[in-house]
C-alpha cells in the first residue's frame, strides 16, 4: 500500500509518499477541477490511499473526486495530525514537511475509510460553501 500526503491549500495541493528506496517523492497540483483530474491521474486505484486533513471548502472539492471515483480515502481531523506531529517531535511547519507527514501519519496510524455523505448533505455542504 503506498500512502500519500496531500497537503491541502486554497491554491494548490502539496503530495508526498515514500518510494520504494525510502525516499519522499513530492508533486505539487492546483486545487482546481483540472490539477485534480491531472492528480488522479497519477494514483493506482489498488495501490494508492490518499490522506488529507478535514479542511473545510479548500478538500471539498479533492474528497469528492475521489470518492465518487472510489479511491481509498481518509479525511482526518486536523488535530490528530498535530497530535502525530508532536509525537514524532516535528516542530518545522511547511507545506511540504506537513505533506510528508500526513503520509508518514497514514503509513503509520492507518486511518479508516471516508465514506461519501449522502447526496442531500452534499447539496447543504455545497449551498453553504457557495453562500459563503
Amino acid at each position: 500500500m503506498r500512502y500519500i500526503g496531500i497537503n491541502i491549500s486554497k491554491d494548490e495541493l502539496i503530495v508526498a509518499y515514500l518510494d520504494n528506496s525510502g525516499k519522499y517523492k513530492l508533486s505539487s497540483f492546483e486545487n482546481t477541477g483540472a490539477g485534480i483530474s491531472k492528480f488522479i491521474k497519477t494514483l493506482c486505484q489498488q495501490t494508492d490511499h490518499c490522506i488529507l486533513e478535514a479542511t473545510g471548502t479548500y478538500s471539498y472539492l479533492l474528497t469528492h473526486h475521489l470518492a465518487t471515483r472510489q479511491y481509498r480515502l481518509s479525511v482526518v481531523n486536523p488535530l490528530r495530525i498535530k497530535h502525530f506531529a508532536n509525537m514524532m517531535l516535528s516542530v518545522t511547519k511547511t507545506d511540504i514537511k506537513d505533506a510528508k507527514l500526513i503520509a508518514l501519519f497514514g503509513q503509520r496510524m492507518q486511518p479508516e475509510l471516508y465514506e461519501l455523505p449522502q447526496q442531500v448533505l452534499l447539496e447543504l455542504k455545497h449551498k453553504r460553501a457557495l453562500y459563503r
